[in-house]
C-alpha cells in the first residue's frame, strides 16, 4: 500500500495492494484547512460531497447521479432523496434520540421498512 498527505494529517492519496488507487480532495473554509471531504475518487469514479452550513452532509453527486439529506436541529438524518427515482427516505426518532421508524415514499406511495420498539 502506498500513501501520500499534505503534511498536515489529510490523506490525498492511496493505492491499495488490489493497484487500486483512491483520492481525496478537501473543503477549506476562508483559507482554513477542514477534514472535509470535497471529493473522493475510487478506481474513477469521482464522488462529490457538499456540505451545509453546521459541516453536516447535504448532498453526494456521483457521476450525475444525486442524494441529498436533511437534518433535525440534533443533526440527525431525517430525509434522503435518492437519484432518479423520486425515492425519499424518512426517518423518525424517539425521545431518547433512536431510531424509532424508517419508511420510504416514490411515487406517493408509502412503505415502512423498519419500525423498532
Amino acid at each position: 500500500m502506498i500513501a501520500t498527505g499534505t503534511g498536515i494529517g489529510r490523506l490525498l492519496n492511496l493505492t491499495d495492494y488490489h493497484g487500486v488507487l483512491q483520492t481525496w480532495g478537501y473543503e477549506d473554509v476562508n483559507g482554513v484547512g477542514t477534514e472535509l471531504p470535497l471529493s473522493i475518487t475510487l478506481a474513477g469514479t469521482k464522488r462529490d460531497f457538499v456540505y451545509d452550513v453546521a459541516k453536516r452532509n447535504h448532498r453526494v453527486t456521483v457521476d450525475s447521479q444525486h442524494w441529498a439529506f436533511r437534518h433535525n436541529e440534533d443533526g440527525k438524518t431525517t430525509q434522503i432523496t435518492m437519484p432518479g427515482q423520486g425515492v425519499e427516505s424518512l426517518v423518525e426518532f424517539d425521545e431518547t434520540g433512536a431510531v424509532s421508524a424508517w419508511s420510504a415514499s416514490a411515487d406517493d406511495k408509502l412503505r415502512v421498512i423498519h419500525t423498532m420498539r
